[in-house]
């Protein structure tokens, strides 16, 4: 083991990334209980933040290799969030809909709010980070 970093998960974590031009010192997670955490290590001090903004299990956390301050999440909530860490670095909201980039939770049909179907996973085209979107059958 190279070190133990302590964090503010409650649950099981699902997916981790580190983001990128920052020498491996930063990294991004989220667990089952849907907490996204932010850890950054300062001076040999490691340090964690956390969002709450998802309701339910989260599933995976997707990094803009050009860009060390947006990472993605998604879950079982059927919501994709863009958290910029240029924008803050820490959420409390419990549940807001605040960075939501993609949702599936609106029935096309009628424009309807309905539960959302969960997210798994999604991708990012490296050559154009604006299209986003879960993969077909989701």
């Amino acid at each position: 083991m190279q070190a133990l970093v302590p964090t503010r998960h409650v649950a099981n974590i699902f997916s981790a990334e580190f983001l990128p031009c920052t020498a491996d010192r930063q990294v991004v997670s989220i667990d089952a209980a849907g907490l996204a955490n932010y850890m950054m290590d300062v001076g040999g001090r490691n340090i964690a933040k956390v969002f709450m903004c998802q309701q339910e299990m989260g599933n995976q956390v997707v990094v803009d290799n050009d860009n060390p301050t947006v990472f993605l999440a998604c879950g079982d909530d059927g919501f994709v969030r863009q958290y910029d860490l240029r924008e803050k670095i820490e959420c409390d909201c419990n549940g807001c809909e605040k960075d939501v980039l993609l949702s599936n939770c609106v029935d096309p049909a009628t424009d309807r709010r309905r539960k959302g179907v969960p997210l798994f996973n999604f991708f990012a085209l490296q050559s154009k980070p604006e299209l986003k979107a879960p993969p077909r059958g989701q």
